[in-house]
Parts: structure tokens; sequence; C-alpha cells
């Protein structure tokens, strides 16, 4: 027998994007809680966009050692989702952001570049910055948090902003860099070494650009497509979610 439980699915999943993907399998650890609260018993053909992404999901841990991963359907809930999680006894719950190894250009248009990075040097200069930032979590304010951004290429450094809101350079103080991961998307490009330098790891650019709005992700690429071959993504994270609402003011 299974140690899972593929009986239910998800009739709607909204991805970071704002797509919204059909009738989604997923499967639990079986004897999950809440199975029948947060999604619909499998009725229909189901999909699967693992090919894709990978969902969004409470990561659940519970005192005997079980961790359960709940998919989160719409960001939005997941809060009440995980004090509902909470109430079944889970000790920690941490929101762990949608992924994407590869964004399909059609869904993300843009002017791509089709050549190298040149005459970035080995070794990293970095300025820090604070900025607003907008969970996309129903019940979490507005914070303002923190981050570095590489100082050796003009480009890539204004298309590492283009997404932000707020901008003060500076690491600032009273923000909320501990809390909340931010959604970012990532520039993904080729290099050559113009240096001739023993330390440069050949061939490979991979930057974040931080996206202060969770309604902006699809703008913020095609501005910042300049600066990429292509863009992975990585979404909203919060550890111990259900103790953040209310202290990120």
């Amino acid at each position: 027998m299974s140690r899972y439980d593929r009986s239910h699915m998800m009739a709607t999943y909204i991805d970071d994007l704002g797509i919204e993907h059909k009738n989604q399998a997923f499967k639990i650890q079986g004897n999950a809680p809440l199975l029948d609260a947060f999604y619909q018993a499998r009725t229909v053909t189901v999909c699967s966009s693992s090919r894709l992404f990978k969902f969004r999901h409470l990561l659940a841990t519970f005192a005997d050692g079980r961790q359960l991963q709940y998919p989160v359907p719409d960001p939005g809930n997941a809060l009440s989702m995980a004090q509902q999680i909470a109430g079944e006894g889970a000790a920690c719950i941490d929101l762990v952001g949608e992924e994407w190894g590869f964004i399909p250009k059609q869904i993300i248009p843009g002017d791509y570049r089709d050549t190298p990075y040149s005459g970035l040097p080995p070794r990293k200069t970095y300025k820090s910055i604070t900025f607003d930032y907008t969970p996309a979590v129903v019940g979490i304010e507005s914070v303002r948090l923190s981050t570095r951004i590489p100082t050796d290429n003009g480009d890539l450094e204004a298309c590492q902003q283009i997404g932000l809101e707020g901008v003060v350079e500076g690491g600032g103080i009273c923000n909320a860099a501990g809390l909340i991961e931010p959604r970012h998307l990532i520039i993904q490009a080729r290099a050559v070494d113009a240096f001739n330098s023993e330390n440069f790891r050949e061939g490979k650019v991979s930057r974040r650009v931080i996206v202060s709005s969770p309604l902006a992700v699809i703008a913020t690429g095609n501005a910042a497509a300049e600066c990429a071959e292509c863009f992975g993504y990585k979404g909203e994270s919060i550890p111990n979610i259900q103790l953040v609402a209310g202290t990120a003011d």
C-alpha cells in the first residue's frame, strides 16, 4: 500500500505569474489532516504542471517528526491555511515559494539578449539597498526589506532594481529581511572571460531581480529581458508563517 495519498486535487492552482492551472494532481503523506477542507476529491481527469514549476507549499512539521507538504492553490490563502494546520498540532510551518527552473518566453515576452557578457570582473563588489515589499499572502502587511546588489556591470545593476519600489541605498534599519525571502526572477545568461583570470568561473551569470509587487512579475521580466537570455523564478518564502501575521509592521 502506498504511503502517499493521491485522492485529492486542486481544482484551480494560480501560479505567481497569474496563470490558472485546472485540476492539478498532487500527492501527500497518508493520514494528513485537513485534506477535505483545502482540496477537492479527485473525481475528474487530472493534469500536472510539475514539468513547468514546483508548487508553492506549506511545509508543516509535527511533534511526532512528520513533515507534510500542503500545496497552496492561491498565494493569498497561505496564512489562513497555515493557521488551520497549526490548529491540528503542527509545531512549525514554512511557506516554501513556487519555483521555475525556466520560464518559457511565451509567458514573459521581451527583447532577450543573445550574446554572452564580457568584462565581468572575477570578484564582485556590492551595494546595500532597502526597498518596499508587498507580500502576496493575505494578512501580512507590506514591509521594508534589504538586499545587496553587485555593481560590477551597470546594465545588470539597473535590471536587478527594475522591479523594486521605494529604493534607498544603505542597509537601513527596521527591515524585515529575516522574516520574508522575497519573490524574484533569476537572470540567466552566459559570460566569457575578458581578464584571463584564474578566478573566473566559466560561463554563467545568475542575478536576482526582486519584484516588490505580487502583480508585477511578468511586467518586471519584460522590462529586464534585455539583461537575460532566459529567466528562472523563486517565489516568496516565509519561515514560520503562522507567527508572522501582525509582527511585520
